[in-house]
């Protein structure tokens, strides 16, 4: 059961934005390492760059203050929501 299949993905042309070091809090929402939760704009458009090896899920061209939550994971908020999150995986799926 993929939560996120590749064959939805939409290709684009993306670069991993520069982000400040962070902390993600999440509000109302017990954390369970291991365990996924849904956002509340579910499901969200995924976008993959297969030259950059850069995924964007949600919108490509938000601006916003952009947080590195770990090494290649970028979250661009909007009025305190998750608008994109970014990731550069270390390895990358035959598409």
């Amino acid at each position: 059961w993929c939560l996120c299949p590749h064959t939805s993905w939409q290709p684009a042309n993306l670069e991993l934005p520069n982000g400040i070091a962070a902390t993600l809090v999440v509000k109302g929402v017990v954390l369970v390492p291991g365990a996924s939760v849904s956002l509340p704009q579910s499901p969200l458009p995924v976008y993959c760059d297969s030259r950059s090896t850069v995924v964007c899920i949600g919108n490509p061209t938000t601006e916003g203050p952009a947080f590195a939550i770990a090494p290649g994971i970028i979250v661009i908020l909007r009025d305190g929501s998750i608008e994109s999150l970014w990731l550069k995986p270390e390895k990358w799926p035959d598409l």
